[in-house]
């Protein structure tokens, strides 16, 4: 994310799943998984949405099947094009 620096103002979608991460049997792991979720969701995906000031964050249980990507792509194409080129 650093070495990115920031998208300015260009569309940017972060698309996440909203399932947290289920800690292995047994609850050794409990605390450690709760704190990486917690990062995950409310730390490192809206960072990354912050990238641009046009950055939205998606967060969707199925995030991985192609519909939800497929919807994300087809806005952001519709918006790219929706912008006047800066002369």
């Amino acid at each position: 994310m650093r070495a990115a620096g920031n998208f300015g103002d260009r569309p940017l979608t972060v698309l996440a799943s909203s399932r947290p991460w289920e800690a292995p049997r047994g609850g050794q792991y409990r605390q450690a998984t709760d704190a990486f979720n917690d990062y995950w969701f409310h730390q490192l995906q809206p960072r990354l949405a912050a990238l641009s000031t046009r950055g939205e964050l998606v967060l969707t249980e199925d995030a991985e099947r192609s519909e939800p990507i497929i919807g994300v792509v087809g806005r952001l194409i519709s918006e790219v094009r929706s912008i006047r080129p800066k002369r």
